[in-house]
């Protein structure tokens, strides 16, 4: 297993592109989330996601996700790809866990 500042690996998952193309991967810690997404690439706290909207569904259980991201210094990233229906919910959880704590 994993360990890094955010604690141990939870999920390693696959994100796609608007045409199902594998186009990055997401790592969900204890405490935060690697995105790697094209050249984009973030490890973030859960409470650094402003906002994980579902936009709509696609095909065999995947969703359009729409994502916005702050970095350390305040630069905000807006984020869209697909990924698994189940992963959506887990990452939405764990970012509105972290904003209540």
């Amino acid at each position: 297993m994993e360990i890094s500042n955010f604690g141990a690996l939870k999920f390693d998952e696959t994100l796609f592109d608007g045409n199902f193309n594998e186009k990055g991967k997401i790592q969900i810690y204890d405490k935060g989330v690697h995105i790697i997404y094209g050249d984009f690439n973030i490890k973030v706290p859960f409470d650094y996601i402003a906002t994980i909207e579902q936009e709509k569904e696609s095909n065999l259980g995947k969703v359009n996700v729409k994502m916005v991201i702050y970095d350390m210094l305040g630069s905000r990233y807006n984020l869209n790809m697909i990924m698994s229906d189940i992963l959506f919910h887990k990452l939405r959880k764990r970012c509105l866990e972290a904003k209540e704590e």
